[in-house]
Order: C-alpha cells, then sequence, then structure tokens
C-alpha cells in the first residue's frame, strides 16, 4: 500500500505524477508533470507516490535520448541521491539503457536487453506483506525552556523483505527478476538521465501510471496477486472547508473578545 505521512508541500497527492519537490533542480518537468527532460550529466527524479506493500506497475517511454543521451529507470526509497543515478547507490535498483544491465551500489550486472528511443519499458514490483514504510513521519514538538522544539525521530534499520521482488519489461516482454529479498521500505518509481554538454537538445522520457498501458502488466511466477496500476495510490483531495454557524462565530468572537455579554451589546446580530 502507499504510505506518506509526510506531504511535500509543492506536489499534488491527488493524482501520481513526477514530484517537482524530489527531483533535480537542472531537470525540467511538462505542465502535466508526467514528462522529464535533462541535460548534462546524469541526475534523477522520482514520482510523488511510493509503495511498501503490493504488486503495482508503470511504464515509461522513451521520447528522446540523441547521440549522447542515456536513460535508466528504477526504483528508490526516499533517500537517493538525486544528483546521480538511480543505482548509484544502497538507495535505488535501476535498469541501464546501455547493454541493459541492472544496478545496485554502483555494480552493474547482467539483466535484460538494451533499450533505446521509442521503447516502452514497464516498472514492475512485488512487496509482501510485513514490511515497513520506514517513512518519516510528523514530528512531535515540545516546549523546552522556553522555546518549541521538534523531537528527533530515531532512524530504524531496514530488514531484508524476503519475497521482495523488482522487474522490468521492454515493448512488453519481461526481463525477468532483476532484484529480489531486498529491504523493506517505501520504493517510488525513478527516472535517471544524462546527456554530454555539447548535446543541445535534453534527454526526455514520458511516464504512464495507468489505468491504460502500452502492455499488460507481466505476470510471474510465485506471485498471485496481479499488478495494479500505480494511479490508485492517488490521495482523494480534502473537502473544502465548511463555513462556520452562527454559534460558532458567535463562540469564536467572544473568546477573543472574553465576554459573550460585550459582543451582544456591540449589536451584532449572528442569526442567533
Amino acid at each position: 500500500m502507499y504510505d506518506n505521512r509526510k506531504y511535500a508541500m509543492l506536489d499534488d497527492f491527488s493524482r501520481v505524477c513526477l514530484s517537482y519537490e524530489h527531483r533535480a533542480s537542472q531537470l525540467k518537468l511538462s505542465d502535466d508533470k508526467l514528462t522529464v527532460t535533462g541535460w548534462k550529466g546524469f541526475c534523477s527524479v522520482r514520482c510523488t507516490h511510493g509503495i511498501f506493500q503490493g504488486t503495482w506497475y508503470c511504464e515509461a517511454t522513451i521520447r528522446h535520448l540523441g547521440p549522447a543521451g542515456h536513460c535508466r529507470l528504477g526504483w528508490c526509497t526516499r533517500k537517493l541521491e538525486l544528483q546521480a543515478p538511480v543505482g548509484f547507490d544502497v538507495h535505488g535498483f535501476g535498469y541501464r539503457d546501455v547493454e541493459g544491465s541492472k544496478l545496485h551500489k554502483g555494480r552493474r550486472e547482467p539483466y535484460g536487453d538494451s533499450f533505446q528511443q521509442g521503447d516502452v519499458i514497464g516498472f514492475w514490483i512485488h512487496m509482501p506483506v510485513g514490511g515497513e514504510p520506514l517513512e518519516p513521519k510528523f514530528q512531535d514538538w515540545i516546549r523546552f525552556k522556553g522555546k518549541w522544539m521538534q523531537l528527533d525521530e530515531p532512524e530504524v534499520a531496514p530488514r531484508p523483505l524476503i519475497g521482495s521482488m523488482i522487474g522490468f519489461s521492454k515493448n512488453g516482454v519481461f526481463q525477468g527478476v532483476a532484484f529480489k529479498d531486498f529491504s523493506e521500505g517505501t520504493y517510488y518509481p525513478t527516472v535517471s538521465l544524462f546527456t554530454l554538454p555539447e548535446q543541445e537538445a535534453g534527454a526526455t522520457v514520458t511516464l504512464n501510471f495507468g489505468p491504460s498501458f502500452c502492455f499488460p502488466p507481466p505476470v510471474v511466477p510465485g506471485v498471485s496477486s496481479p499488478a495494479r496500476p500505480m494511479c490508485e495510490l492517488a490521495v482523494s483531495p480534502p473537502p473544502p472547508p465548511r463555513p462556520p454557524t452562527a454559534a460558532e462565530l458567535l463562540t469564536n468572537v467572544a473568546i477573543m473578545t472574553g465576554a459573550t455579554g460585550a459582543v451582544l451589546a456591540a449589536g451584532l446580530d449572528f442569526g442567533l
């Protein structure tokens, strides 16, 4: 399921899209926040919503790479270094356009087919029940020596989640399980882009979070639950605030003035 205990004010959680808050500053997002373009060196953006349990799927279309452009796609936690490609560190798992290799902790290993401009890459993840989201929570405030301070939240070391899997597809062909039994936590689809400085046109990728996909999600042996589209993680916006009743207005004004009688004596009409 989706876990989002700390909302980024610049992101709209009523729909699943690329995160304006959690992106490298040199990456440009389209107005609908589904397409990202990058220039000059590897950097990353993740999407707004992440998962810590269940089976989920989304797609990325490689719109443009150019002669010097490259792309890595994958899943990451909130701790990913955005000024580096996914798979660079322990916080991400990547699929590389060159040679189709997979990456984790900066190590490349053979995996699947290479991909290029025009290809559609599917992101698939399975997280069994039992893992924790390990997302930051709203911190409590305490008053200490006349000052308000936030309580530090102790960081919990993630445990291996047995049965967890990540895999990718290329144009509808599943490339196999790339990673398994990795750590619990909340994982986000991630795009990393690269070009050389002399290439003027940026590398561009478009995400599709469903419900309709170019290719159906893969059916993976040993996983009974079908993959759900990432768009189902969208959080319904809160209802508009209810206008206060006349009695509530009177109570609020009375509290501010310190005397209900003074309010009534002033001739204010609240329709009571």
